[in-house]
């Protein structure tokens, strides 16, 4: 299983950023989903 950690400052809300995430991860996302498992 691979698994994605998502390193945040520890002064900054812990909310999740979807827009931010997305721009930052989502080819990476979609290279790992597009693997055969």
């Amino acid at each position: 299983m691979i698994k994605i950690t998502v390193m945040y400052p520890n002064t900054v809300d812990l909310k999740f950023d979807k827009p931010y995430y997305i721009k930052q991860h989502g080819q990476l996302l979609i290279d790992l989903l597009a693997m055969p498992l």
